[in-house]
């Protein structure tokens, strides 16, 4: 039954979530490699389980937590900031090379205002929270998907056709 086969695909993500959640969880709030890994992989599959529960939400009605996809995107929302401080770290890095000697004391500024920021680290306390609160009601209910109903692929079909109308739509808006 589809409810239990997008059950499976979000438990999935969601364990793949935990997984990177455990290397956020580690003592330190340094920059490291690992560190900064973790906190791709978690924003990944988060991301991924984002998608899932928005695809199959009608699947999922009864087996889904009454705000478990809010929650989602506020967990993603408290890891924006750090992941975007550190993308926009590598984007400088690429941009100051074609810069000439005027431009070096802004940039030198703006440099060292992001390097203060990734200082700090990531403070993943509240999205931590978030997120073993998710953990939690989800893999509860989930776990106790329905056995009945339509097959996943016939969901599967409902979604890609609703997707596809979507699209449509906003095409001709266009």
């Amino acid at each position: 039954p589809a409810a239990q086969g997008a059950a499976s695909l979000a438990l999935r993500q969601l364990e793949a979530a935990r997984k990177a959640a455990a290397g956020l969880a580690r003592p330190g709030r340094g920059r490291g490699r690992g560190r900064d890994e973790a906190l791709h992989d978690f924003r990944v599959a988060l991301r991924r389980l984002r998608v899932v529960l928005r695809a199959y939400r009608g699947v999922l009605k009864g087996a889904l937590p009454k705000g478990a996809a809010k929650r989602a995107r506020r967990i993603a929302r408290l890891t924006s900031r750090h992941r975007d401080t550190e993308v926009l770290a590598q984007w400088l890095e690429r941009f100051e090379r074609k810069l000439g000697a005027q431009e070096r004391p802004g940039v030198d500024a703006f440099r060292a205002r992001i390097e203060r920021r990734l200082a700090r680290g990531f403070d993943g306390d509240a999205a931590l929270a978030e997120f073993r609160t998710l953990e939690r009601e989800c893999g509860a209910s989930l776990g106790s998907a329905g056995s009945s109903g339509p097959t996943l692929g016939a969901a599967v079909a409902a979604a890609i056709t609703e997707a596809a109308s979507k699209l449509a739509a906003a095409l001709t808006a266009v």
